[in-house]
């Protein structure tokens, strides 16, 4: 007897299971209805201003900002006939930048009106790794390039005081043939101290020469009016690293501090050498604990912890308040001091040291920072690792998730696999492994979605998250995602 109904299930089969196959390997948006997508808006990059999410759109020729509360377009504009180089957004203040190929334009943030548009130095990019690009993360606007670097204003955009040129220097190898670059330690902001604003180049007027540079300064520049108002070659540090460097809350003490544990600080207002610490360990890397400097607000010190020591420091003299012997097994942070001193910075390609967490295994002690007397300490075993919590606290991720309070007790915990938490709102945790991007509920402790992609997290506010999906070719996607508040 024939089944022909059995020749048709198989034809159906054959056809349909590729197609359940590719389903089930592309993100499936949540079932949960209490988690939506509000908006996609396919965009080369964005960046976040209040309640706008301000995205360069797919042409190239228009800025847009949608509505963080609604996901509906608020306005466009139309910036450039024509789109030639690499394009970046930048934020700094009130003001949203637009690099374009070799041209600056200045907007204001919240209406998109055009400020300002100059002509500036090719961005730097894939295919133009020797270009420049817009340093705005020490409270300051530069135009950084691989072989020069400039202030310019944060209002509108024009460049301030002399333009800062490195050594470029020619080199042949029997192996891999000629080459040529600036070589050296790169000039970079420090960040603003009351009404100047501070960075590190070479010296111009020096004909001295350390390996593939000049030596170092650091000078002082009122930004407006673009005028030197003083240069020190004292107080520079070779090699210094912008994370473990800063200046007070009050912009009277700078610091520069190195992956050595090497330590200048000295008066912003002058430039004057206050005092030094030269290294006194191993250079810190991904196989060591890391070299720290922070600003303790009470008492008013510098806390710097390296390998085998810790120690408040007052700001002025350089006088030990109190210092702890430490073994390679043990971390210690004041009260108040965060370890996220290292925000990601998709916009910066300079290279950077990531102290956003320390792993196990190890002790973790919470110091009093006016004695340096422990107040609790805790053990992290291997693979797991502690990262601050921007509501205060501490998370520690393993095969646990775990949140500590700023007391470091435990508040809540939940079986986790691993993955890195990226971001942290008061309402909704990130975790993003490259290959998927995780969004959890904090405060009843549970998974909302899971997306396949490669995403960069833009914002995490109250019941609200905006994602950027990155594809191949670079465009990708900007996503509103939302919670029901009462959920």
């Amino acid at each position: 007897m024939k089944k022909p109904c059995s020749k048709w299930l198989a034809f159906l089969l054959t056809a349909l299971l590729p197609l359940i196959a590719q389903a089930e390997s592309k993100s499936v948006e949540p079932k949960n209805l209490s988690l939506k997508i509000i908006s996609k808006v396919p965009a080369w990059d964005s960046v976040v201003y209040g309640n706008q999410i301000i995205t360069l759109d797919e042409d190239f020729l228009h800025i847009s900002a949608t509505s963080l509360t609604s996901g509906k377009r608020l306005w466009k504009r139309k910036f450039q006939k024509k789109a030639i180089g690499i394009h970046r957004l930048y934020l700094a203040g009130k003001r949203l930048f637009v690099y374009a190929g070799n041209q600056l334009y200045t907007f204001n943030a919240r209406s998109g009106k055009r400020v300002a548009v100059y002509d500036v130095p090719s961005q730097q990019g894939r295919n133009n790794p020797g270009g420049c690009y817009l340093d705005t993360q020490a409270a300051t606007c530069a135009i950084n390039c691989d072989c020069q670097f400039q202030f310019c204003s944060c209002a509108d955009g024009a460049v301030l005081g002399p333009k800062y040129s490195l050594s470029y220097t020619c080199m042949e190898d029997d192996t891999f043939g000629p080459s040529s670059g600036c070589f050296g330690p790169q000039g970079q902001p420090l960040g603003q101290a009351g009404e100047l604003w501070l960075a590190t180049v070479e010296n111009p007027k020096s004909d001295e020469r350390h390996g593939f540079a000049g030596p170092q300064m650091v000078v002082a520049v009122n930004p407006r009016s673009g005028q030197e108002v003083w240069r020190s070659q004292e107080a520079v540090l070779s090699y210094w690293v912008r994370d473990l460097s800063g200046i007070s809350s009050d912009g009277r003490v700078c610091w520069l501090g190195n992956l050595d544990g090497a330590l200048k600080v000295f008066a912003c207002q002058t430039g004057q050498l206050l005092w030094q610490q030269k290294s006194s360990g191993p250079k810190s890397s991904g196989d060591t604990l890391p070299t720290l400097v922070a600003w303790v607000e009470k008492p008013k010190g510098l806390y710097v912890i390296r390998p085998g020591q810790a120690g408040l420091y007052a700001a002025d003299t350089g006088q030990a308040r109190w210092e702890i012997k430490l073994d390679a097994k043990n971390y210690t942070l004041p009260r108040g001091v965060s370890l996220s001193l290292v925000e990601e910075r998709r916009k910066d390609p300079a290279w950077k040291v990531g102290y956003s967490h320390i792993c196990g295994p190890l002790e973790f002690a919470l110091l009093d920072p006016a004695s340096g007397k422990v107040q609790k300490s805790i053990k992290i075993e291997g693979q797991t690792c502690l990262l601050s919590d921007r509501q205060g606290g501490l998370f520690s991720v393993g095969n646990k998730l775990i949140s500590y309070s700023d007391k470091l007790e435990i508040t809540w915990q939940m079986d986790w696999l691993g993955k890195n938490i990226v971001a942290t709102g008061a309402k909704l945790l990130v975790a993003n492994d490259g290959k998927e991007l995780t969004i959890v509920d904090r405060l009843k402790r549970r998974v909302y979605a899971n997306f396949k992609g490669s995403f960069s997290v833009l914002e995490v506010k109250a019941n609200r998250l905006v994602v950027f999906k990155h594809n191949k070719t670079g465009q990708g996607e900007v996503w509103l995602i939302k919670t029901d508040k009462s959920d």
